[in-house]
């Protein structure tokens, strides 16, 4: 099984990640949106014991309950309390999956690409996606 790190902007929350994501996407919606700072989100979903995160110091982890998603859905995203990186999502409704933006992975992303360009849109949440090629 391949062992990946990643990490914020500032080092201060590393993450090990192991084996291949459960589902690679890209989001436009505009709470997405906000929370990247582009005008998409590429994510990359696990399941919750595939990684482990480690902080440089206690309680550097912060996390936001994000109310504004289209799906309904409240969005438990953390970020880097020092740098602002944002480094995970989890949501409710999928329990045991923990979604990575890739941007913080290590190394080459291209086996992260996203095939046909699925997107996240609307109400599908984190499940739903439709095919933009």
């Amino acid at each position: 099984m391949s062992v990946t790190s990643a990490s914020c902007l500032c080092g201060a929350v590393k993450l090990e990640i192991r084996g291949d994501p459960r589902m690679k996407n890209l989001c436009h919606c505009s709470s997405c949106q906000k929370f990247t700072g582009g005008i998409f989100g590429s994510f990359a979903a696990y399941a919750v014991e595939q990684v482990t995160f480690t902080e440089s110091e206690p309680d550097v982890l912060k996390t936001y309950n994000d109310t504004t998603p289209e799906s309904g859905s409240v969005l438990r995203r953390s970020f880097c309390g020092k740098c602002g990186s944002p480094v995970r999502i989890q949501t409710s409704s999928l329990p045991d999956a923990l979604v990575v933006p890739v941007g913080v992975i290590d190394g080459d992303k291209a086996g992260l690409q996203t095939p046909g360009g699925v997107i996240l849109q609307g109400q599908g949440g984190l499940g739903r996606c439709r095919r933009e090629c």
